[in-house]
């Protein structure tokens, strides 16, 4: 899930459309928490934020579900009807605004509707692909 940097602002894009961020947005210092505790305690697999750790076990258990469902919000959350002109951004060269960290997509200790609505399909994805896969258990051993 989308971490709140500056890289819509300043990453490159050739898609003729201006986008945001996905909600749920995380807090930099959130990846930061959890690069640190990868370092004091390895795993496999880390997750900065709970949305990721839904999302993977989402396509773990039902992946093209997933990823439609995935399609569908990315879609929903470019601007309608504005445009912009395509942009190397900082691909060749270093971006032209002053280096930050926070990219102003989130505003502290708010959850929008559509990070609220995330969740809930991102629970409700997971809820059923855990209710699936335990059908079919069922089945099998039936």
């Amino acid at each position: 899930m989308p971490i709140d940097t500056p890289i819509f602002q300043n990453g490159a894009s050739y898609t003729g459309k201006r986008v945001k961020a996905l909600r749920p947005v995380y807090p930099a210092e959130t990846v930061v928490e959890a690069m640190v505790q990868a370092v004091r305690n390895p795993k496999p697999e880390i997750y900065a934020g709970g949305t990721g750790r839904l999302a993977n076990i989402s396509m773990k258990l039902m992946p093209g579900i997933t990823e439609r469902m995935m399609t569908v919000m990315v879609n929903e959350q470019e601007v309608p009807g504005t445009s912009t002109p395509s942009t190397s951004g900082n691909l060749f060269q270093p971006a032209n605004d002053e280096p930050r960290i926070n990219g102003g997509w989130r505003e502290p200790g708010s959850l929008t509707p559509s990070g609220v609505i995330a969740r809930v399909v991102g629970v409700g994805a997971v809820a059923v692909s855990l209710a699936a896969f335990a059908h079919r258990l069922w089945w099998r051993h039936r």
